[in-house]
């Protein structure tokens, strides 16, 4: 089982069989599950198959959707069931930030985790908690919900802090 960052997979080759290429551009995701439901190219929808690097590009085999996978995934388009910058929550409704990428397994298309940031600019020097997929309720159109034991650090001289703390949960601050 490989684990592989929704992030770095947009722009891939996607090979598409019988015989068609396209570049992915999203992922639609079933918010009942966290589950990837299949793949927007350029040119066409699919559902991807396999996942795999071959020198220095990451290739994504896939092919058309069948009837039966259809409906949930025109649904999921639909509702616009995307997850990239979503925002976050508690159940209790503390805004924790917004997605910035999540993780996925390549055996059973699961969210593993998923990357929430609280600054939109300059991420790179800001910290972001890793949600583990155990922790998350629910996803629903532009919102992610998740275990109350996620909350802000307290505030000091009136403004809050950027980073987070984890209360009896699998979310960890990552730097």
């Amino acid at each position: 089982m490989a684990l592989f960052r929704a992030d770095s997979l947009i722009g891939s080759t996607v090979e598409i069989s019988p015989k068609s290429n396209d570049k992915i551009i999203n992922f639609v995701v079933d918010p009942a599950s966290g589950k990837i439901l299949g793949g927007i190219g350029k040119k066409t929808t699919f559902f991807i198959e396999l996942i795999k690097a071959q020198k220095n590009q990451t290739v994504i085999i896939a092919r058309d959707l069948e009837e039966s996978e259809k409906e949930p995934f025109l649904q999921a388009l639909a509702d616009k069931i995307f997850l990239f910058k979503f925002k976050v929550e508690t159940e209790s409704g503390h805004y924790l930030g917004r997605v910035r990428d999540w993780e996925i397994n390549d055996i059973s298309w699961q969210i593993e985790r998923i990357f929430v940031s609280d600054k939109v600019l300059f991420r790179a020097l800001t910290s972001e908690l890793q949600i583990t997929k155990d922790d998350i309720l629910s996803i629903s159109k532009d919102l992610v919900i998740v275990r109350d034991g996620l909350v802000k650090r307290g505030a000091w001289s009136g403004k809050e802090s950027s980073e987070y703390v984890s209360v009896g949960t699998g979310a960890t601050l990552c730097k």
